[in-house]
């Protein structure tokens, strides 16, 4: 089994989601997109348009060995790792970057624990 610290950019519904069931599932190609390092790397994925906001979290990940890791830099994120999977990996959500942009420009929060999250999240 693996595990690593990495970012993931998505909604706000879909983090909610990743809270409660404690799963990050892969796309219909079998791919989960992370950055790997710089979590603004991945604020590109997390746009979410009902709040307005972007999202990025900070997600503990655990899956088997088996799981094959691409590593490669993608448009905006060259810290892209991909993980190839038929099945959903475990995941811890750490902290919660959000990116808010206003008339001066965007502003950045940090947000650690679930409590902390969901509050944002469920505001």
């Amino acid at each position: 089994m693996r595990t690593r610290k990495v970012y993931h950019g998505t909604n706000g519904d879909n983090i909610l989601s990743i809270l409660a069931s404690g799963k990050i599932h892969p796309s219909a190609q079998g791919e989960i997109f992370f950055a790997e390092w710089q979590w603004e790397n991945a604020l590109q994925h997390g746009g979410d348009l009902r709040r307005g906001l972007t999202f990025v979290i900070g997600v503990q990940i655990s899956y088997p060995d088996g799981v094959r890791e691409e590593r490669r830099a993608t448009p905006g994120a060259p810290d892209t790792l991909v993980l190839r999977t038929g099945t959903s990996i475990n995941a811890k959500v750490l902290e919660l970057h959000v990116r808010r942009k206003s008339d001066e420009g965007f502003h950045v929060t940090h947000h650690f624990g679930e409590a902390a999250i969901r509050e944002v999240l469920e505001a």
